[in-house]
């Protein structure tokens, strides 16, 4: 298999998966290393391909098909220690967690794509944190940050943002 043709079926790998596919999980499939992998994206990514890198792994993304069909902003504030709790509150009201942006003075807009759909993926991502001994983006903000949530309904959307206004989590100046 050449180059090429490598790349086209990654491409038709990530397209037809229906859940997120891991770069090592590529390079296994493919007998390549991880590198070459994330060239084989950034490639792709060159030719327009909607490739979409998550937490979880490498997605196919037409533009217009992030998340849910309704969808908001919501402003939260919260500590790191707070941050499984606000993410598990959200799922499992039904929404999922699009991303999640701070708006920093000098850099301005940062948005990082989070793509959580469940309780074990808001574990998984709360243990890598843990792990990486990573902190949070909001920690640049004081813990003041936007997720864009979307659901099937607005009345998911309702409920998970009244939920997370009674456990005090919504900012409102």
């Amino acid at each position: 298999m050449n180059v090429n043709e490598r790349r086209l079926a990654i491409l038709q790998s990530i397209k037809e998966s229906t859940t997120p596919i891991s770069g090592n999980q590529l390079a296994q499939q493919y007998d390549v290393s991880r590198q070459i992998i994330v060239s084989d994206i950034a490639q792709l990514r060159a030719e327009e391909h909607p490739i979409k890198a998550t937490k979880q792994g490498y997605i196919f993304q037409e533009i217009g098909e992030q998340g849910e069909k309704y969808k908001r902003t919501i402003t939260v504030r919260h500590t790191s220690e707070r941050m499984l709790e606000e993410l598990k509150i959200i799922v499992e009201n039904g929404a999922m967690i699009d991303n999640v942006s701070v708006n920093h003075p000098i850099y301005g807009k940062i948005s990082v794509e989070l793509m959580l759909r469940s309780v074990e993926e808001c574990y998984d991502f709360s243990n890598d944190m843990e792990e990486d001994n990573g902190r949070m983006l909001a920690e640049l903000t004081y813990g003041i940050h936007d997720h864009v949530i979307s659901a099937k309904s607005e009345k998911i959307l309702d409920n998970a943002v009244n939920e997370l206004r009674q456990e005090g989590f919504i900012y409102e100046v």
